[in-house]
């Protein structure tokens, strides 16, 4: 069996879902900017910036979550002391990260609501999901 793949079968399972995990904070990473230039609203930039602001929330995602993924683990065995504050820094990145996507979704939300031909079936949809996304900004804020 070539080496590639004998390293491959004694990864740790904590890689494969921190991988997994990476490459999706990137896909809708990249997917809000692909979005950016998208206007449902005529005459109105909210959508853009809403875009603009959910690809802001997942930066932290894809820079910290690995960081901290690989390190936290290490750190809970050996430096136990240390554990608590990079714990606590990890759960604030969390939380921040949540603030610009729940406006960002409010706002690409709204935008959709207001359109001429609004993307989601009723209007009540968009009201109804950009509540949801005010209560994880709200959780962001707690």
């Amino acid at each position: 069996m070539p080496r590639r793949y004998e390293r491959r079968r004694h990864c740790p399972p904590r890689w494969n879902a921190q991988a997994a995990s990476y490459v999706g904070d990137l896909l809708i990473a990249a997917a809000a900017l692909a979005l950016l230039p998208r206007r449902r609203l005529v005459g109105s930039d909210v959508e853009r910036v809403g875009w603009s602001l959910i690809f802001v929330s997942f930066v932290p995602a894809f820079v910290f979550d690995s960081l901290f993924g690989s390190a936290l683990p290490r750190l809970a065995v050996g430096a136990p002391d240390t554990f608590p504050a990079f714990k606590s820094w990890f759960d604030l990145q969390f939380a921040v990260g949540n603030i610009p996507l729940g406006i960002g979704a409010i706002a690409v939300l709204l935008a959709d609501a207001c359109s001429d031909q609004p993307t989601l079936l009723a209007v009540v949809d968009d009201y109804l999901a950009a509540l949801v996304c005010g209560l994880a900004l709200l959780g962001g804020l707690a």
